[in-house]
């Protein structure tokens, strides 16, 4: 969960598009990642992606590379919040 501060959004998501995303391809090609946006709440975004592994999912997530691209978009945030997560339940 990001929630960029106000006015700071526009930045927040090229960021995400421009930077964040090229650069984890760059270590996993076969990435995919999503950044959704609330409809309510126009600040609070999620950013998730499926990984192959725990192993894929560490090499992304201990690249000093994504660590500098994810440090640069947290100076935007008044809040951000990490986690792995996994599917527990679907619909279809």
């Amino acid at each position: 969960m990001a929630r960029p501060g106000e006015g700071r959004e526009d930045e927040f998501i090229r960021q995400w598009t421009e930077r964040l995303a090229p650069t984890i391809q760059g270590l996993v090609p076969s990435a995919r990642g999503t950044l959704v946006r609330s409809v309510e709440n126009r600040l609070l975004f999620y950013s998730f992606g499926p990984w192959k592994d725990v192993d894929e999912a560490s090499t992304v997530r201990t690249s000093e590379s994504v660590d500098e691209v994810i440090g640069e978009i947290r100076k935007l945030c008044e809040e951000a919040t990490p986690g792995v997560f996994e599917i527990i339940a679907e619909i279809g």
